[in-house]
Order: structure tokens, then sequence, then C-alpha cells
């Protein structure tokens, strides 16, 4: 019979309690991913877990580790609760270690620039991810990492391709990427584009700053004929993404 841990205080689920904050997730180089779907998703992508907390029932997640070769660990609901980044936990709740920034590369980019919603950030990487674009983060968007923004990617960031740029009209040149701001108006309509681009994508509340609207080769604007003043950056970023992407097809029989 397999030991359930049942305290709280135990020093393996104050470990995991502690990648909560951004401060010891850099420090260690791990955070959290949380739920079977996205635990799952991990998994086939080749990922292995340093640590696996699940509840007793959750068959699923003990047969995944005992196929994988995966330790881990059971946990009361009420463990499971502390340990995780959620007000209503799934099991499991697994530490995985950070992967390292991927380079850029000449391939269609998302570009969030000072994005700190986390929900917005998972949305947009889930969305980039399923369109076969990469990502890349500057300025204060929030952590490309953090178990809120995991959790909105919904498993897309096994898949994803993400980076972290400080200088990113500089280096987004040195890569001859065709660098396409959006603003609010005065742009063009967003097309398919020939050539691999960055896509800038800025804040709702402040947008792209004018260095950076200054620094882009082409300015782009969502027509909005039903009179809206803005979208949600999300929804934006996955309507322009899909514009830009030669995968529309034809309604004609």
């Amino acid at each position: 019979m397999l030991e359930v841990i049942t305290s709280t205080a135990n020093p393996r689920i104050k470990a995991v309690r502690g990648l909560h904050r951004a401060k010891e997730r850099r420090a260690r180089g791990e955070t959290l991913i949380e739920g079977p779907v996205v635990f799952a998703d991990f998994l086939a992508e080749g990922f292995k877990p340093t640590t696996v907390l699940c509840t007793p029932d959750d068959v699923a997640t003990i047969d995944a580790c005992h196929g994988s070769n995966i330790p881990f660990t059971l946990v009361t609901e009420n463990v499971l609760s502390v340990a995780s980044d959620t007000r209503t936990p799934q099991s499991p709740v697994a530490v995985i270690r950070t992967p390292d920034p991927v380079g850029l590369r000449e391939h269609d980019t998302l570009v969030l620039v000072d994005v700190a919603d986390p929900g917005n950030v998972g949305t947009m990487i889930r969305t980039a991810t399923a369109l076969g674009w990469d990502v890349a983060a500057t300025g204060s968007t929030a952590d490309l990492w953090s178990p809120k923004v995991i959790r909105a990617g919904a498993g897309a960031h096994s898949r994803a391709r993400l980076t972290v740029l400080d200088d990113p009209v500089t280096s987004l040149h040195e890569h001859t990427l065709t660098i396409v701001a959006t603003i609010v108006d005065g742009g063009k309509a967003p097309g398919h584009s020939p050539t691999p681009v960055a896509l800038l994508v800025g804040s709702e509340a402040h947008g792209l700053s004018a260095e950076m609207i200054t620094g882009s080769d082409v300015q782009i604007t969502i027509p909005m004929p039903g009179g809206s003043e803005s979208l949600n950056a999300a929804v934006a970023a996955g309507i322009t993404m899909y514009a830009m992407t030669d995968v529309a097809g034809s309604l004609e029989p």
C-alpha cells in the first residue's frame, strides 16, 4: 500500500507550493503544470516531471506514471489544493523543468509587448501554436511559464516555441523578419504575407509604444464594421494571425 501524504506541512508539498512564486521558479528553473489534459499533453511531448502529486482515485495519472516510469506521490484532496495554484484544482499537480528559450528564426512570430494578463498570454500562446507561429515576449509581459499562463495555454506549452527578447526591434530586424505593428486605427487590413513576419501586439490598456510603431515596417488595423472601438488583445492577435496565415480555404463548391 502506497503512503498517502495528509499533511500540508510535508517538505515535498512545501517545495511544490514554493513554485507559486516567480522568484522561486526562476531560481529553481522549474514550474507547475496541473490537471489531466495538460499533464497528458506534456507527457506525450516527452516531458518528464520531477514531481507528480495525485489523489488515490486518479487512476489515469497513476497508470501514465507507471507506463512512463515516472515516480508519483499520493496526496489527499486537501493537500492537492494547497500544492495547486488554482482555487478548484484537478489532479495531478506536477513539477517540470522550465525549458530554455528557443532562438529567433525566420518564421512567423507573435511578439507580446507588455501583455501583463496571464490569461491573455496563455490564450495567445495556444492560438499561435495551433496556427504554427512562434512566440516571443518582451517588456513587462507576464512570465510565459507561470502556472496561470500554462493553464490558459491548455497544453500548448508542450509544443510551443517560446523566447524572450530584450531589444525586440533590433533582434527582429537581424533575423530579416518583416515587423508588423497592430494599431487601433489607421493601419492596413491584415492579410497573408509572402515573407515571415513578427507581429507586435501590445497591452489592452496602452497598446504599442510610439517607438515600437515607428520601428515597424507595416502597421495594421483590424476592420470592425460593427463599430467597436477595440478588441481583447488575445482575440485581436488570433484574428490577425489567422488572416496572415495562408490557411483559409473557400466555401465555393
